[in-house]
């Protein structure tokens, strides 16, 4: 089963989210599970509860998010959880695939962790 994470974006005055509660079941099948953080969408407008109805599984910690995921959606590139104390692709599964802006010639220390962490990206400049 693949599980497609959407984690809660942690970018100061970021109130967007990568997936709206209606998409869910477009992504949702028998082999893809669509795993959402606790309150990504609140900035958005969108209540965990929606997501649940949706199909979506609710995550309460970051951790197993970011772990559990084999592909994760972002608005803003990865960076560092300062609540956490790590970085978000320290938070990645081994080999997962990241879907997000990036700007990898402005973050090249990002991409070189992905590389180290075998991570597929997808840069949507």
């Amino acid at each position: 089963m693949i599980k497609i994470g959407i984690p809660k974006e942690i970018y100061a005055g970021e109130t967007r989210v990568t997936l709206v509660p209606r998409m869910v079941a477009q992504l949702k099948s028998e082999d893809r599970e669509v795993l959402v953080e606790t309150d990504a969408g609140k900035g958005a407008a969108f209540l965990n509860h929606e997501y649940e109805l949706a199909g979506a599984k609710i995550v309460t910690e970051t951790e197993t998010l970011f772990r559990e995921s084999d592909v994760v959606f972002k608005i803003n590139p990865p960076q560092m959880n300062d609540i956490k104390g790590k970085h978000e692709v320290d938070l990645m599964k081994l080999g997962s695939t990241y879907i997000g802006l990036l700007a990898p010639l402005q973050n090249r220390d990002i991409v070189q962790k992905m590389l180290e962490k075998k991570i597929t990206s997808f840069a949507l400049e």
